[in-house]
């Protein structure tokens, strides 16, 4: 039972025992049809066949809402690492822990967060990035700040936590990429 539509998940229960019931009964109707012969065999066997068509439906109805909530369940657990990446869960613990781990000062002392390619980043992410995307030796960071393993054979790469693909990440939310959206800009 769905914990999340117990009424749903009641009324889908019971679309299986009820489909299952009119199967039997279909079944039982063909055979008697058949049995008994006679002028109306045909229609007895006909209505038993309507019988078990009505019942497969509606066995069908129970197991597509269960299908339902098999897929609401996998977007959940899908979307559960990009509402904690981008903080619908719980924003100031989360993004203030992947900030202070991921966002600090360069060479020079200057932190990221205060220049101007930065602030393009963040408004081409909608305020969502905390660090430009970045390759160094077998890691790749996104712009969320998830530290992803780094395999150059691999075609595809999605980011643990925001599912983001690495190319689409390094292409667009690099600091390569804010420099050249600047200069084109300008």
């Amino acid at each position: 039972m769905n914990k999340r539509f117990p009424v749903l998940s009641t009324v889908a229960y019971m679309l299986r025992i009820v489909g299952w019931l009119t199967v039997a009964c279909g079944i039982i109707v063909v055979i008697i049809g058949f049995g008994r012969g006679g002028d109306y065999a045909w229609l007895m066997a006909g209505s038993g066949l309507i019988f078990n068509l009505w019942g497969l439906m509606t066995i069908a109805s129970g197991e597509a809402i269960d299908v339902l909530f098999a897929i609401e369940e996998n977007t959940r657990v899908a979307c559960g690492p990009v509402a904690q990446a981008f903080g619908s869960t719980n924003k100031s613990s989360v993004q203030t822990a992947v900030a202070q781990e991921i966002i600090a000062p360069n060479a020079a002392g200057e932190s990221p967060v205060n220049g101007p390619l930065f602030n393009m980043l963040r408004k081409q992410t909608h305020g969502k990035a905390v660090t430009f995307a970045s390759i160094i030796g077998n890691q790749w960071t996104c712009f969320c700040g998830q530290k992803n393993t780094y395999d150059p054979n691999e075609r595809i790469q999605n980011c643990e936590r925001c599912q983001t693909n690495r190319d689409y990440a390094i292409k667009h939310c690099s600091v390569e990429a804010m420099q050249s959206l600047i200069n084109t800009q300008s």
